[in-house]
């Protein structure tokens, strides 16, 4: 009887460490999933911010040097009748946000 007991102790002692161990991995893998979650976050930005730029109505018009004093870096945002461009200020040398406008033809000066 002294013997079961035992051995029922010993076999309540070795799930108790097995759960515990899981319950650690399963914290683990919960913090995994958190990182990899926030860098899928990150890369989504930098895919949308990619494809806005692809589709820019005015940086394949532009050449590389806008007005021989900014080089166009990255888009920083859009919205209707203008796109923000992160840029090199080759005269300052530092870096500015260039606001471009779209101008439709029809309007007077």
């Amino acid at each position: 009887d002294v013997d079961v007991d035992l051995d029922l102790a010993t076999e309540i002692d070795v799930l108790r460490t097995h759960l515990d161990q899981l319950k650690r991995d399963e914290n683990a893998l919960a913090e995994e999933r958190r990182m990899l979650e926030s860098e899928k976050a990150v890369h989504q930005k930098e895919l949308k911010r990619c494809q806005c730029e692809e589709r820019s109505r005015f940086y394949r018009e532009l050449p590389s040097l806008h007005n021989q004093r900014y080089l166009l870096q990255s888009m920083l945002g859009r919205g209707g009748f203008s796109e923000v461009w992160k840029a090199l200020d080759l005269v300052e040398i530092k870096e500015v946000a260039v606001k471009i406008h779209q101008l439709n033809p029809s309007w007077s000066e």
